[in-house]
């Protein structure tokens, strides 16, 4: 069965929170010029309230079947703390939720990073001269485990993410200019 929007509403809503979130903020998140989801992120440095965690931890199905609806359509490549990207392109989601666990990470929560197409100078160095780069437009998922401190929760992100591309980049050097 073909659904009309690649994103179902009912996906792309975040749940109702049931009370004041201090240390959560909504975040709209868009996929294409008319379509977008919600999630529930967690401010940068605040702990988190039990209602709050578990707001995250409720919610962690629904993203994961966006997560995995994403890395189907435009596959997906792994990325460690310093934002190098490692090995082949994923396909799955079983594959993703594979790897977190043979690494023995607990995922309580994914946060989802936007990332818009930018396109910046590349620096001139004695291999390479001058030129451009466009990034395409791309999501960078982020692995949650929330941790119990003082009667309140602290997010804690996995050193291993997920990074979903629409294409591939491109890198124009200062001499091939029109």
């Amino acid at each position: 069965m073909l659904l009309d929007t690649f994103i179902p509403t009912e996906l792309a809503i975040a749940p109702n929170a049931l009370g004041l979130t201090c240390n959560l903020k909504l975040k709209t998140i868009p996929i294409d010029a008319q379509l977008a989801f919600e999630l529930w992120s967690p401010e940068a440095a605040g702990k988190l309230l039990p209602e709050e965690a578990m707001l995250l931890q409720r919610d962690l199905p629904r993203l994961e079947e966006i997560c995995a609806k994403l890395v189907w359509l435009l596959g997906a490549t792994y990325m460690d703390e310093e934002g190098a990207c490692a090995g082949e392109s994923i396909s799955s989601w079983q594959s993703v939720t594979q790897m977190l666990q043979a690494r023995g990470y607990r995922v309580d929560a994914i946060e989802v990073t936007h990332l818009p197409q930018t396109i910046c100078l590349l620096d001139r160095s004695e291999h390479r001269t001058s030129g451009w780069l466009v990034q395409p437009v791309r999501w960078k998922f982020s692995f949650l485990e929330l941790h119990p401190v003082q009667r309140r929760f602290e997010a804690v992100a996995h050193p291993i993410s997920l990074l979903v591309s629409f294409g591939k980049p491109l890198i124009k050097s200062e001499g091939a200019a029109a």
